[in-house]
């Protein structure tokens, strides 16, 4: 994978922000692809495209290091792309994305419980209540 610069991120807007826009469909997410915009060109939030073997932009991650207490995790804000070929090679790419910032995990959010056939583990329900 590779990090987009944020002059890199507003030339690919347009793919990315669709792309967004169809991971918090299928999703249920809360954010909007502006949030990513401006976390990317604040500098909190990275945007790593993945290719395929023949050179061609298969999908983004959109990432950032989250550091709690006791550990940081890298975050992984959205997944959107053709990733099921590459799969192991993108959790590898993950992995030692994750090493290279200190973090000790690697960490994300989902209602979709197709993570868990990815290695991830469920560890904790977020419940909420509007108020």
């Amino acid at each position: 994978m590779i990090a987009l610069t944020p002059a890199g991120v507003r030339a690919k807007w347009g793919w990315i922000s669709s792309g967004l826009s169809r991971v918090i469909d299928r999703a249920g997410s809360d954010f909007v692809p502006e949030d990513v915009y401006h976390e990317v060109m604040s500098g909190r939030s990275t945007v790593m495209v993945q290719h395929n073997e023949a050179g061609d932009e298969v999908g983004f991650v959109v990432v950032n290091r989250v550091q709690y207490p006791h550990k940081a995790v890298l975050f992984v804000w959205a997944m959107y792309g053709e990733f099921e070929e590459q799969e192991e090679l993108t959790l590898a790419q993950l992995d030692e994305l994750a090493r290279s910032i200190g973090a000790s995990e690697v960490e994300c959010r989902s209602r979709r419980k197709g993570w868990a056939r990815k290695g991830f583990e469920a560890c904790e329900i977020i419940y909420r209540r509007k108020v």
